[in-house]
């Protein structure tokens, strides 16, 4: 088949979440079909790495999307107008609806596949082929998690944003040939909103599992991990509570550890926290990340707030680094905590297991003796292509669904 291939991220660097999981599942269709990949871009140094993802492609585009706040402050104005949620709003785009028309005019494809679920609109930009939606995040869940984390003022907002990505998922699953999530539990909760079952298809995100395990630098003090773009709020809330409930009483225990902080946008006030703290380094963006494997005793994931998988925990099980995070973040991964990793929700809870997996190192390494095993047989790459492979078989079977009824609904533009 033919496959249109649309993204909101360009799925390069492999830099967070939503880019592993479309490099791979890219990499995996090229093996069966041949695939144009069109991509939304922020900068020309982001159009010059679109380069690296051409072996896998017939053909490589790229769309420049501009943001702003005065932007943004426009499509929150306009979606409120349309009752259209925000973030979909936010990435309309003319240019991009153009670009799709005419390169299925000029060579059909069989196959739009959209990521995530708002560039939906973009489905519609092309007629007479069957759909699949990514819907990696349940945006809904996520809404309603990053409220309680935003200032008062914003949490109106929203909360109104939630109510609209609750109506507006399951009616996109509704209207597309197929739509995909990223664990049964995501399936769960759109099937929770109104989305209709038999739609909906599990395809994990997946990670490269042939890496070598870290090479940890023994001779190194205890050392706490911590990546995830600080741009992304459930990330910077996360931390914030370690850094403010946490990281004290591991310091009580463990005086000479160390925090590496791995992230792109670091705010001020943590730049100025690791500037009056010594045992606090904040390393912003890492083009590398090795150095800081290498140094860690543990990767850290406290998440409070947040939706769909999270990669660097199966990144860190395959690489050989114990886990201890959230029961919210590891939700999604088939992983036992007390087997696979550590799972505490409280200030103490969470403290208690930095500790152990710092000094106990039997315990540590037992810990990554079963996780490695773990996310090779669920969630390498390779294996997650056979069920992204059955959600693309499965697209030969019924009729194309025309997603203008969802547009004039009010759904879409």
């Amino acid at each position: 088949m033919r496959v249109l291939f649309v993204t909101q991220l360009l799925p390069y660097p492999l830099d967070s979440g939503g880019k592993i999981r479309n490099y791979y599942l890219l990499r995996h269709l090229s093996r069966r079909h041949r695939v144009t990949l069109v991509s939304f871009v922020r900068t020309s140094e982001e159009a010059a790495l679109a380069e690296e993802l051409r072996p896998f492609c017939e053909a490589v585009h790229t769309v420049p999307l501009r943001r702003s706040r005065l932007r943004d402050l426009w499509h929150l104005v306009r979606s409120f107008a349309c009752r259209q949620p925000f973030l979909v709003a936010r990435d309309a785009s003319p240019a991009m609806a153009r670009l799709l028309q005419r390169l299925h005019r000029e060579r059909p494809f069989d196959v739009v596949h959209v990521s995530p679920v708002t560039m939906t609109p973009y489905a519609l930009a092309v007629s007479g082929l069957r759909r699949i939606v990514d819907c990696d995040n349940v945006m809904a869940s996520l809404m309603v998690r990053m409220a309680q984390a935003l200032p008062w003022w914003l949490r109106p907002v929203a909360r109104l944003e939630a109510q609209r990505l609750s109506r507006y998922e399951p009616e996109i699953v509704r209207n597309a040939d197929r739509a995909l999530v990223v664990s049964e539990f995501d399936r769960r909760s759109l099937e929770g909103l109104g989305a209709p079952q038999g739609r909906l298809s599990v395809v994990p995100i997946g990670v490269d599992t042939r890496l070598p395990p870290i090479r940890r630098q023994t001779d190194a003090p205890p050392a706490i991990l911590h990546l995830g773009g600080l741009n992304y709020l459930p990330n910077l809330e996360g931390l914030r509570w370690f850094l403010q409930h946490v990281f004290p009483r591991v310091v009580e225990r463990l005086p000479d550890c160390r925090l590496y902080v791995v992230g792109a946008d670091p705010p001020s006030d943590l730049r100025d926290q690791a500037r009056s703290d010594p045992r606090i380094v904040v390393v912003g963006h890492a083009p590398h990340l090795e150095p800081y494997l290498e140094r860690a005793s543990l990767l850290a994931v406290p998440l409070r707030s947040g939706s769909g998988m999270r990669v660097k925990i199966l990144e860190a099980f395959a690489r050989g680094l114990p886990v201890v995070t959230t029961t919210l973040g590891y939700e999604g991964i088939e992983a036992t905590p007390g087997e696979h990793l550590l799972v505490a929700d409280d200030p103490a809870g969470f403290a208690e297991a930095v500790v152990r997996l710092a000094t106990d190192e039997l315990f540590a390494r037992r810990l990554t003796r079963n996780a490695r095993p773990l996310v090779k047989a669920k969630y390498d790459w390779r294996r997650v292509g056979e069920a992204l492979d059955a959600a693309y078989k499965g697209l030969s079977h019924g009729c194309v669904v025309d997603l203008r009824l969802a547009a004039q609904a009010g759904l879409v533009s």
